[in-house]
């Protein structure tokens, strides 16, 4: 393992398309402007430090550079690009079957209320009638018992 060439040089990782990008530099500031990020890739989580500096040792050789080193081999690539585009078709699918049930759902429940609905302006109506009805009968009644 070759000797760092400064001891306040710490190891930096990112990843850039298929490769892990290093970089061997003295602060996380000075990783992100040797990757030309616009951003602090460190708090959203898509850089860190490493701790291990015989990983990339080859970053310590020229500091404040961008050595990268291929994540995965082609066959690993390749497998994964297939279960990705073998899950999309499934994913879809599952969506749209969820989307005909929750329509469903929908469409039912929205009958059942509707049914709800006629049935309680149905019994409004018969109390009503059934109001009018009493009125009419104690004012016939309370006149009959007037005329005593």
């Amino acid at each position: 393992m070759a000797k760092r060439k400064s001891a306040r040089l710490k190891l930096f990782k990112t990843v850039i398309g298929f490769h892990d990008a290093y970089v061997a530099a003295p602060s996380q500031k000075a990783a992100l402007e040797a990757w030309g990020a616009s951003t602090n890739l460190f708090t959203a989580g898509l850089a860190e430090r490493v701790d291990d500096p015989a990983v990339c040792e080859a970053a310590f050789d020229k500091p404040g550079t961008v050595v990268t080193a291929k994540r995965g081999t082609e066959k690993e690539w390749t497998e994964r690009s297939k279960e990705q585009r073998n899950k999309a078709p499934k994913a879809n699918a599952a969506k749209v079957r969820l989307e005909k049930k929750l329509a469903g759902l929908e469409q039912r429940h929205a009958k059942a209320v509707a049914s709800l609905d006629l049935q309680i302006d149905a019994l409004r109506e018969k109390r009503n009638q059934l109001e009018a009805k009493f009125a009419a009968d104690r004012e016939k009644l309370r006149s009959e018992l007037d005329a005593i």
